[in-house]
């Protein structure tokens, strides 16, 4: 067409990794080791070796098809979640329409003029990119209205390649052609802004990592890989270096790309961040893998490979059970396991699979994928038995987990006076926690927390700001649990005595205030008589009013201190002595 705790985020992260929303594409039972057709594992550097243990479902996996159509070559192209129990959207090739396939059924959704070459959801809202690299006004955006179900144009281009992204950093769509400049775009409102150049990269993916939204594809005149970033704020994409790879293809693109969360290695203190991970193809004049590699990349210089390919190529990557799960051209399904090797897992040959073009984790339990057999496209699930890797969560709170959310995702609109109507709806002041805490009160249900208001909004459902928090995530999973484990708002205070916490503040008093001091806080020599300086201490404080305390208003000079301040008001010390007394000032 024309025109809480850091042990316990840790321990979550590493459980469960980050798979960002929006990266978009144009495990177990019955699994066996392989260096096999043409794949090598690879181990290399610290970005690899933080990659979280994988958590398998122990029970294995189940293999199932649905037939999509009865087209020799037919195949699935692009593939969304549907919000009807576990369908999905299908992008039907060849004949360009959307399907709804379910366990047993394919509906039709819409139709499109040219064939999906990816899709992404956003809340209720789904968008289809279209392309063909022979055909120049190909690349055109579709979205689906919400409440009718029609299926109309967003984005109309003169270009060959639309591929489209949704995730928390907004709706995204990237356009090009062989013989134009193409474009990055942006969903504001209900609008497309241009936001910047992708030169001569010829986009075939989208997605987002540590905060930052990376375009993959392929160069129109050199053909071999690109991989741009978009910092924010920033106007102009960076291009991010990427090894070429083997095959004699006649181009190279990024095919597919996941962001996991890891943790440093060797790290004293763990430092949880974003690696993206990066599957490369070379594509022969049939349109078949020739070669690849998948690699992992901080997105800046730092680039490690963790497998290459030969005679087949890498389609879609994926992190499902705590695993990166690698699907290929020629049908196969790969997972990389402990000790870094790829292992092969086994497509029941009933299915009759010979290439696989699409892939979607649809939940915790199931990866969906989108493909063809001699007589057609088809659609394989693959379900664990045990349900999937559910992550290991500790005690959760508004404070200081669920508040570190929503300051993080929610400020932007939710905060006077950013946005008045959003404000109106559900006003947040972290200033003010309690209120804020209260508020969302009526905006949990602890009966089924994935309803709740709070999370089906966050979520982008009926939500006039979209997706604030993807599905799946670290920060998803943390708020159902918090739900889950009653909405509580922080956890009761330990408590304090005065031998275990006390005494070691008053150490630094008692160089002056020995037995025979000329004022009557007198302790003993190194406050070897617990009881006794307990005694002591009593003498000075004030249970009405803690803050009061003879003995707060000296140590922070408040009134005159001979021995000058010992500590200010606010200070570790301080609060904890305020604490002690307003527990009932305990001995041990």
């Amino acid at each position: 067409m024309n025109g809480r705790t850091l042990t316990t985020l840790v321990a979550a992260a590493m459980a469960t990794g980050v798979v960002a929303a929006g990266c978009s594409t144009g495990g177990g039972g019955g699994g066996k080791a392989s260096t096999g057709p043409g794949i090598t594992p690879v181990q290399s550097g610290s970005l690899v070796e933080g990659l979280p243990a994988p958590q398998l479902d122990q029970n294995g996996y189940d293999f199932s098809a649905v037939q999509v159509n009865q087209v020799p070559g037919g195949t699935v192209g692009a593939l969304a979640a549907a919000p009807i129990n576990t369908a999905v959207f299908a992008g039907n090739f060849p004949g360009g329409s959307v399907l709804v396939v379910d366990d047993t059924s394919v509906t039709l959704s819409g139709s499109l003029f040219y064939e999906a070459r990816s899709m992404a959801a956003d809340g209720p809202s789904v968008f289809a990119a279209t392309g063909n690299p022979q055909r120049d006004g190909a690349g055109d955006l579709y979205t689906r209205d919400a409440t009718t179900g029609a299926w109309s144009v967003a984005i109309d281009t003169q270009d060959a390649e639309m591929v489209v992204g949704a995730g928390l950093l907004g709706v995204h769509a990237a356009h090009g052609g062989a013989r134009r400049e193409g474009t990055l775009r942006r969903l504001n409102g209900s609008q497309w802004s241009s936001i910047a150049s992708l030169q001569s990269a010829i986009p075939t993916a989208l997605c987002e990592s540590d905060g930052r939204l990376f375009v993959g594809g392929s160069d129109a005149f050199g053909g071999h890989a690109r991989l741009l970033r978009l910092d924010p704020g920033a106007t102009t994409l960076a291009d991010v270096p990427l090894p070429g790879v083997g095959g004699f293809g006649v181009r190279q693109e990024v095919t597919s790309m996941v962001s996991i969360a890891t943790v440093a290695s060797g790290s004293i203190v763990p430092v949880v961040s974003e690696v993206l991970i990066v599957a490369v193809a070379s594509i022969d004049a049939t349109g078949a893998g020739a070669g690849g590699a998948v690699f992992a990349t901080d997105g800046r210089q730092r680039v490690e490979v963790i497998a290459t390919y030969a005679g087949d190529a890498p389609r879609a990557v994926l992190f499902q059970d705590s695993a990166l799960v690698v699907i290929t051209m020629h049908g196969k399904i790969f997972h990389r396991d402990a000790q870094g090797n790829m292992v092969e897992e086994t497509i029941p040959v009933g299915l009759g699979v010979t290439r696989l073009d699409s892939a979607l984790s649809r939940d915790q339990a199931s990866v969906v994928l989108g493909g063809r057999t001699a007589t057609g496209a088809v659609l394989v699930r693959r379900v664990a038995r045990g349900g999937g890797y559910v992550p290991p969560v500790g005690d959760l709170f508004y404070r200081p987990d669920v508040r570190a959310i929503l300051q993080a995702r929610c400020t932007s609109c939710h905060v006077a006076p950013n946005n008045p109507q959003a404000v109106t709806a559900l006003e947040m002041n972290f200033s003010d926690d309690q209120a804020t805490f209260n508020r969302l009160q009526t905006r949990v249900n602890t009966g089924n927390p994935a309803q709740s208001l709070l999370i089906t909004k966050a979520t982008g459902t009926s939500h006039g700001g979209g997706t604030a928090v993807a599905m799946g995530s670290n920060e998803y999973n943390s708020l159902v649990e918090w739900v889950r484990q009653g909405a509580r708002y922080e956890q009761a205070a330990a408590a304090l005595t005065y031998v275990a916490q006390v005494r070691n503040i008053l150490m630094d008093c008692s160089s002056c205030h020995v037995p025979n001091h000329n004022s009557q806080f007198r302790l003993s020599n190194n406050l070897s008589l617990n009881m006794q300086d307990y005694q002591t201490v009593l003498g000075f404080i004030n249970t009405a009013t803690p803050e009061t305390s003879q003995l707060l208003r000296k140590a922070t000079n408040n009134g005159g201190h001979g021995g000058g301040q010992r500590f200010s008001a606010g200070s570790p010390s301080y609060n904890t002595l305020v604490q002690w007394i307003q527990q009932g000032t305990q001995f041990q």
